[in-house]
């Protein structure tokens, strides 16, 4: 993944079409140049700021745009992402979901244990 600031990372991420945005760690979402992740502490929320359900119950978050993602040989830009930090023994850092799902086709053959991506057109 790319930040909107030109920092790149990789992730070990969970494809789940039922998160409405995608998401990483609130610490990956200020060094890609989004400090508003801190807002917990502020009396006010900042405009981008929203309350979601994960498996941890609500979370307060932000939503803000990455540069590119890339998965396998595809790119998709400008995909909205929450911070919001998933659990360590989960097994995964990020995840994928509506946000850039709705930009694809996913394919799932359970039989031969894959799952195709593909861009919508």
């Amino acid at each position: 993944m790319t930040g909107s600031n030109s920092k790149v990372r990789e992730y070990k991420a969970l494809i789940d079409p039922v998160y409405e945005y995608c998401i990483i760690p609130k610490g990956d979402a200020h060094i890609f140049g989004h400090p508003e992740v801190a807002f917990q502490q502020l009396t006010v929320d900042p405009p981008n700021a929203r309350t979601l359900v994960t498996g941890g119950g609500f979370n307060k978050t932000v939503i803000f745009e990455v540069g590119t993602v890339e998965i396998g040989g595809l790119s998709f830009d400008h995909v909205e992402f929450a911070a919001v930090d998933l659990p360590q023994q989960i097994g995964f850092e990020a995840v994928i979901g509506q946000s850039l799902l709705k930009h694809s086709s996913v394919t799932l053959d359970w039989g031969h244990r894959l799952l195709r991506l593909t861009k919508a057109s």
